[in-house]
């Protein structure tokens, strides 16, 4: 389960990008409980673009 989908992290690392606030206060904007997500979400965003803040669901099978 994800706690937070691709277009609200998307909508939040925008913000930062565009300069509206820090970390610590889109953590408090959005309900985010630890700024340190907002940090690791725009780290990744810069480093891979953004569809890297997407999902990707795998089905795995394990064998008994």
């Amino acid at each position: 389960m994800v706690k937070y989908d691709y277009d609200f992290k998307k909508s939040v690392v925008q913000a930062y990008q565009r300069g509206e606030v820090g970390y610590a206060t889109l953590a408090r904007r959005y309900g985010i409980p630890a700024d340190l997500n907002v940090n690791k979400w725009v780290k990744i965003v810069d480093k891979l673009g953004f569809s890297s803040n997407r999902c990707q669901q795998q089905n795995r099978t394990f064998s008994c």
